[in-house]
C-alpha cells in the first residue's frame, strides 16, 4: 500500500503504460479514462504479489481516490515505485543470497551432469568493469564461480562472455548488461545500468533490434532468472529426451503435469515472447511449459534414471511439432 497525491486538470484521469511516456499521446481509450471533478485528491493504491510470483503478471492495483482542499505534503517528489525491488528480489541478507547462489551452483552440476564449476578470474571480469562497474555481487558471484564452465555454453543460446565486452561496442554502450543473448539474436536478456549497484536486480528481456528501448520485465531477481535461464538451456542440451524436441499440450494435459511434477519456484517471462513455468520429479530431470497462445512443452533429463521418472508423468503426453 502506498499514498500518493494529484491534481486532476481537464476532468479526467488517464491511464496508460509506461513506456506511452516515451511517445505521448493524448488519445487513451475510453476504457482507459476514469472522469474526476478538477481538484487535488489522495490516491491509495493497494496491491500484493501476484499468485505466480511475478510483479506485473495480472497483477490487481486498487486506487482509492479522497477529494483534498489543498495540495497535501508529500513524502515523495515526483512518483515512486509501488513496491520496492529490494523487498520484492528477497535478497535479504548476505546468508539468504549464499544459499540461493549455492542452490544454484547445485543445479548446474545436476542438471548438466558436471562435477567441477569453472569460473572467470578478477582480471577476465576486469574487462566487464570498465563498462559497468560495480557488478551486481550475485552475477559476480554466478560469473567468479560457475559461468565459465563449459558444458552451460553447450546450448541452445549464447552466455555472455566477459572477453566479448572488448570485441561488440553494443554490449558496453548501452543501457543495459546483456548476460544471454537468443542463438539467432532475436532476443536478448539484461539488467539496468542503473540497477547494478543491487544485490539481486530484476532482469529485462528485450527483442533484436539493438535500439529497441522497450524492455520488459523476465524475472524479478537475477538469482531467479539464473535458475530458470539455466534450467530451459539445459534442457536442449539433455543426454535422454523425447523422439521430438518439443510438443503441443492441450489444457487437460497441462493439468496433468501440473499435478504430477513438481512445479519450480521460479520463471521467465517474455523470453521469445513466451511465459515458461518449470516442472520437475528428480533432481536432474526438467520439463518447460511455455505459453504463447498455445501450449508448448519441452522435457528430457541428464541420466536415464531421471529420464524414467519423468516418463512416469509425461509419457504420451503432447503432440509432436
Amino acid at each position: 500500500m502506498i499514498r500518493l497525491a494529484v491534481e486532476v486538470k481537464g476532468g479526467s484521469l488517464q491511464f496508460g503504460d509506461l513506456f506511452w511516456l516515451s511517445d505521448w499521446n493524448p488519445d487513451f481509450p475510453q476504457d482507459q479514462i476514469l472522469s474526476l471533478p478538477d481538484g487535488y485528491y489522495h490516491i491509495t493504491a493497494c496491491t500484493r504479489r501476484p499468485e505466480s510470483g511475478y510483479w506485473g503478471d495480472d497483477q490487481i492495483i486498487c486506487l482509492y481516490f479522497n477529494r483534498l482542499e489543498e495540495m497535501p505534503k508529500l513524502m515523495w517528489e515526483g512518483v515512486p515505485y509501488l513496491f520496492t525491488e529490494e523487498r520484492e528480489a528477497e535478497p535479504q541478507d548476505a546468508g539468504a543470497q549464499g544459499q540461493n547462489q549455492r542452490v544454484c551452483r547445485e543445479e548446474i552440476r545436476q542438471l548438466y551432469g558436471v562435477e567441477e564449476l569453472q569460473g572467470y578470474t578478477e582480471e577476465e571480469l576486469a574487462v566487464v568493469k570498465k563498462y559497468f562497474n560495480p557488478l551486481p555481487p550475485v552475477l559476480e558471484e554466478f560469473w567468479s564461480r560457475a559461468a565459465r564452465t563449459e558444458a552451460i555454453h553447450k546450448v541452445q543460446d549464447r552466455w555472455i562472455r566477459p572477453e566479448d565486452f572488448d570485441k561488440w561496442d553494443w554490449l558496453k554502450d548501452g543501457d543495459y548488461l546483456v548476460i544471454l543473448i537468443e542463438n539467432q539474436g532475436c532476443c536478448r536478456a539484461g539488467i539496468r545500468r542503473k540497477d547494478l549497484t543491487k544485490a539481486d536486480p530484476p532482469v529485462y528481456v528485450a527483442a533484436d533490434q539493438i535500439n529497441d528501448h522497450r524492455w520488459t520485465l523476465c524475472a524479478g531477481t537475477l538469482s531467479g532468472f539464473l535458475r530458470a535461464a539455466l534450467a530451459y538451456e539445459a534442457v536442449f542440451a539433455f543426454a535422454f529426451h523425447g523422439e521430438e524436441l518439443m510438443y503441443w499440450l492441450t489444457e487437460e494435459e497441462l493439468e496433468t503435469v501440473r499435478s504430477g511434477l513438481e512445479k519450480q519456484p521460479f520463471g521467465l517471462s517474455g523470453w521469445l515472447g513466451m511465459d515458461m513455468s518449470f516442472y520437475s520429479n528428480a533432481s536432474d530431470n526438467m520439463a518447460v511449459v511455455m505459453e504463447c497462445g498455445d501450449l508448448e512443452v519441452l522435457y528430457g533429463a541428464a541420466s536415464e534414471a531421471g529420464y524414467k521418472k519423468l516418463m512416469e508423468v509425461m509419457e504420451g503426453l503432447g503432440e509432436a511439432i
